[in-house]
């Protein structure tokens, strides 16, 4: 038997023990996160006390971010293939600077899906995968993405400088000892 996916009431798929999980689905649940963050920062950010600082919100792309900033065939990442994503972040209105963490499915080689987030406070790229690849080549992706968004944000007074040095964020490879693994090529 399989399992029906339900988001809101509407019926979008049937998932079949051992079918493929499919970008619908995965889009779906990065639109329930989505929701999920936008109400935790703003319920904390209407009650924190005094002293404590606001919380940054999050973004949640969804999975078609690097296969349009990597098109099959492109060695390099197309930056005009993902120019006008960043306007969907209303919460910061278009700028990923102001953002706590920019979260990202991937969707590799059409047969496997891993994580890519942004912590952009922190200035770190970190990759999740559950089979152990460390994911270089989605995390450099995202560093040139982030370059070509710190050109938009320059001049920007309210964006801390710092965000902006890109070749100074670290990039952190899936740490298996931190990512579930796998056993088998299915789950």
């Amino acid at each position: 038997r399989g399992v029906a996916v339900n988001i809101l009431g509407k019926h979008i798929c049937r998932m079949r023990t051992g079918a493929w999980l499919v970008d619908e689905v995965i889009n779906a649940y990065m639109w329930l996160l989505q929701m999920r963050s936008n109400e935790a920062v703003y319920q904390w950010n209407q009650s924190r006390p005094g002293d404590a600082p606001a919380k940054k919100p999050s973004h949640f792309f969804n999975s078609f971010f690097f296969t349009n900033l990597l098109p099959p065939g492109a060695r390099d990442p197309v930056y005009d293939g993902v120019r006008g994503f960043a306007r969907n972040i209303l919460s910061t209105g278009g700028n990923v600077f102001k953002l706590d963490r920019l979260i990202i499915p991937v969707h590799v080689d059409n047969a496997h899906w891993c994580l890519v987030v942004a912590f952009v406070q922190e200035r770190k790229i970190q990759c999740y995968d559950s089979i152990g690849q460390e994911g270089t080549r989605w995390m450099e992706a995202l560093r040139e993405y982030l370059r070509h968004e710190a050109e938009k944000w320059a001049r920007d007074g309210t964006v801390a400088r710092h965000l902006l040095a890109l070749d100074e964020w670290t990039l952190v490879p899936t740490q298996t000892r931190e990512t579930p693994q796998q056993n088998n090529g299915s789950d």
